[in-house]
């Protein structure tokens, strides 16, 4: 099997790490797409290593080493009324994975991460200190993040970034579906190298499912959802050029990817962001008064396009609607027939029971599998532990919502909103307890902008020298 993704990604890696540029910071965002890739191959190590892991813990030494950023992440970790609780968290993590596998071993039947298939009593894995260490490095990063978003410099190159993760996965759907109908997706087997158990069909009701590079199609929709929400909250951070050309075009490609993965996963997103960005809407709507504003405008502009959308739908032929009819069936109804609905509601009910089992202390994080994050996080970090995160939730929310700057409370405003369609698939899909890098990268850029300074003299000359592709004092 070639293992030339790899091979470039690690010179990528390296390369970045030890340059002064942005490059590490663009890699680890597109990072993203390679879902199905383990950097290290799993036939030797009996591990899967995720690109955007591995990535991730560079990037983490790379800002860390540089300026002062170091000094004020350890700041901003001791304060309980900044970053604090996150702290807290990681150190009781720890815990958990030392003690609590142990505490309880034996008396617990799970469904292990490395062996799904049938239930097994909890003991100690190697599986503990793997997501330990990948829940670590998303932790730190948060940290990390929010200590270099202290510049205007990184801030407009950590958005560019989201930009090219997006035309990244939009391009990598594109690839899959012009292969799968070429009928040489082994072309593609070089990025299918991990040895997660896809329980995805490869179509459902007759349309092929696009995964782009992603283990399964569920995993692949709920991204595309993901990154549309961002689009669509958050377009207004980018350049006029980057609206008008470049935005519009990934909303409408990572809409059509969502559609086409047929997950329900990624619908339940849809239905989510719809709700959320309507509601935001509303409220724009309440405040301006409905004197003609730009949310108006745009309002204006959805119902255009949702009776332009209706015209089409009517004008299409019958055959079509026979195809969506039997699509939506399979989805909606159907789903919980399927054998993979089925293995997923087992490993989230054994979870509920760990919970009861072990009077909501938890068994560890990394000991067993679940289709839902909620419950994977109760069960794995215990009712402590996941007050922990949610308090560290609530305060970074907190401080975005209240920033004395105008601009940058919308910021953190609408990527906070931007988040709710992700936590709603996590919470309903998650297998295990980590939040995941794009989350808790996210919450530490919204907490960065409470730490803003002012560029010194070298940097601003790099700013204006450097090409416009983030406007970041733009409200959306």
């Amino acid at each position: 099997m070639s293992a030339w993704p790899e091979l470039v990604l690690w010179v990528l890696y390296f390369v970045g790490v030890f340059s002064r540029g942005p490059m590490l910071l663009y890699v680890f965002s597109v990072t993203v797409i390679f879902g199905g890739l383990s950097m290290l191959p799993p036939q030797v190590s009996g591990l899967n290593v995720p690109a955007q892991s591995t990535c991730g813990g560079f990037l983490l030494l790379a800002i860390l080493l540089r300026a002062d950023n170091l000094v004020v992440a350890l700041r901003q970790a001791v304060d309980v009324r900044k970053l604090g609780l996150l702290a807290f968290f990681a150190a009781y993590v720890i815990y958990t994975v030392i003690a609590f596998p142990r505490l309880f071993q034996g008396q617990v039947m799970l469904y292990a991460l490395n062996q799904s298939k049938t239930p097994s009593p909890l003991h100690p894995t190697s599986a503990n200190f793997d997501q330990l260490v990948y829940m670590l490095i998303a932790i730190s990063l948060t940290f990390a993040i929010a200590a270099a978003s202290r510049s205007d410099i990184f801030r407009r190159h950590f958005l560019r970034s989201i930009l090219w993760a997006a035309s990244a996965l939009v391009i990598s759907g594109v690839i899959d579906l012009v292969f799968t109908l070429a009928h040489a997706n082994a072309l593609l087997t070089p990025f299918h190298n991990a040895t997660y158990r896809s329980l995805d069909v490869t179509a459902l009701a007759g349309v092929p499912r696009i995964t782009g590079f992603m283990p399964e199609a569920s995993i692949f929709g709920s991204w595309s959802v993901t990154f549309l929400s961002f689009m669509a909250f958050n377009g207004g951070l980018f350049s006029p050029s980057a609206r008008r050309r470049l935005v519009p075009l990934l909303i409408f490609g990572l809409l059509v990817m969502s559609l086409m993965s047929t997950a329900s996963t990624a619908f339940a997103g849809l239905f989510v962001l719809a709700v959320v960005y309507l509601g935001k809407l509303f409220y724009d709507l309440v405040l301006a008064r409905l004197s003609g504003t730009t949310p108006l405008r745009r309002l204006f502009y959805f119902v255009v396009t949702i009776v332009l959308l209706v015209a089409v739908f009517v004008a299409v032929s019958p055959f079509f609607w026979t195809k969506v009819v039997k699509l939506l069936n399979a989805i909606l109804f159907d789903k919980t027939a399927s054998s993979s609905y089925l293995e997923r509601s087992r490993w989230t009910a054994a979870g509920v029971q760990a919970i009861i089992a072990t009077h909501g202390i938890g068994v560890g994080v990394g000991s067993f599998r679940t289709s839902s994050w909620l419950v994977n996080i109760v069960a794995s970090t215990g009712v402590l532990g996941t007050l922990l995160f949610f308090g560290f939730v609530a305060r970074v929310s907190y401080r975005g919502a209240t920033n004395p700057d105008p601009d940058d409370r919308r910021i953190a405003i609408n990527i906070l909103l931007s988040l709710l369609p992700y936590a709603a698939m996590t919470s309903i899909s998650g297998t295990t307890p980590d939040p995941g890098m794009w989350a808790m990268s996210l919450l530490g850029f919204v907490h960065g902008l409470r730490l803003r300074r002012a560029p010194v003299p070298a940097r601003a000359d790099a700013a204006r020298r450097m090409p416009d592709a983030v406007k970041l004092n733009a409200g959306t």
